[in-house]
């Protein structure tokens, strides 16, 4: 069985690519990336200040990696949402899933140029 790790919240893959063998490194690998991203928040804040409205974007990882979970590949298969895009070339709407990889989405001008 393979484990995935998302953000239940936008339903997206943490690492569209990266599965798991089992859940304890899945888990493993969700707290090397939360202690990672805390670190990157840490070295921002130290070098420009808390008061900064805008963290580069190290805050929002962080708290995203945060709220992430591991869950098993067929459940997520199961539950993951389906979009409607529109064809690129004959404009046509259509229905896929919201993880597509956009070389192989007729939505996206990569698939197309292939």
């Amino acid at each position: 069985m393979a484990y995935v790790i998302i953000d239940p919240e936008t339903f997206r893959l943490n690492d569209r690519y990266e599965t798991f063998e089992t859940v304890g490194g899945a888990k493993r690998s969700l707290t090397a990336k939360i202690k990672k991203a805390q670190k990157q928040f840490d070295v921002y804040v130290d070098r420009f200040g808390k008061d900064s409205d805008w963290f580069n974007g190290t805050d929002k990882d962080l708290e995203r990696i945060k709220r992430s979970v591991v869950m098993s590949y067929e459940e997520f298969d199961k539950k993951e949402p389906m979009v409607i895009r529109k064809n690129l070339m004959s404009g046509k709407t259509f229905v896929e899933k919201l993880n597509t990889p956009s070389h192989c989405s007729p939505a996206s001008e990569t698939y197309w140029s292939m």
